[in-house]
């Protein structure tokens, strides 16, 4: 099984950034070996946004890349199209990012997804997740997109073992929904203050959860 690891060196006195494409195997335990399997690209810090990113993961990495992650930067089509190509990902983190439900949609050929992380994407609805039925671990916070009926439309998402509600805007009706999530072990309703008792009552119904936040 191999570790895949993308670091990004910013050079402090250089406007050449140096991305540093790591491929380690875990069968690797000698330091000789290791550094015998990193490999880097140049490219220019000005030209180094998203689509060219995830573009940059597609040629190198070909379908081994297991873990991405993109912070305040948004692909567009082209960029997600690239991403779509990458069969053994495993875990997506999209943080603070402007990527819409179509853009999503490019990511459904991703059948080994199980984990993604939307944190801080106001324009994603229940649309574009809906459709990611194999995930085990979802990420909402803060999406703004989300509502009550959103959340309803998460209820065909039943391989779910964690979900992050954190600052969403839902009712007792929204959360009711998710008690069809029967596999849900962890589930984060951080300064969801639009839920009452009435709305938690539901969750009864999720027998396998151990994990509820509830802070603010």
């Amino acid at each position: 099984f191999e570790v895949l690891e993308l670091c990004l060196e910013f050079a402090m006195n250089s406007i050449r950034t140096w991305a540093y494409v790591t491929c380690v195997n875990r069968q690797f335990r000698d330091v000789a070996s290791r550094r015998s399997a990193v490999r880097y690209v140049p490219v220019w810090l000005w030209t180094m946004d998203s689509d060219l990113y995830c573009h940059m993961l597609s040629i190198r990495g070909g379908g081994g890349w297991t873990s991405v992650m993109i912070t305040d930067r948004t692909p567009t089509k082209i960029g997600l199209v690239a991403l779509s190509s990458l069969t053994a990902l495993q875990k997506l983190k999209l943080s603070n990012c402007y990527i819409t439900d179509m853009g999503l949609s490019n990511l459904t050929s991703l059948t080994a997804l199980r984990t993604l992380q939307l944190r801080y994407c106001p324009n994603i609805t229940s649309t574009g997740v809906s459709a990611l039925t194999a995930l085990r671990s979802l990420n909402l916070s803060c999406c703004d997109g989300f509502a009550d009926a959103g959340i309803s439309a998460l209820s065909s998402l039943t391989a779910l073992r964690n979900l992050h509600l954190h600052f969403i805007n839902i009712n007792d009706t929204g959360l009711s929904a998710l008690s069809s999530l029967t596999a849900l072990q962890k589930l984060n309703l951080g300064y969801c203050r639009h839920v009452t008792i009435t709305g938690l009552s539901a969750l009864s119904l999720l027998t396998a959860l151990q994990t509820l936040n509830l802070i603010g």
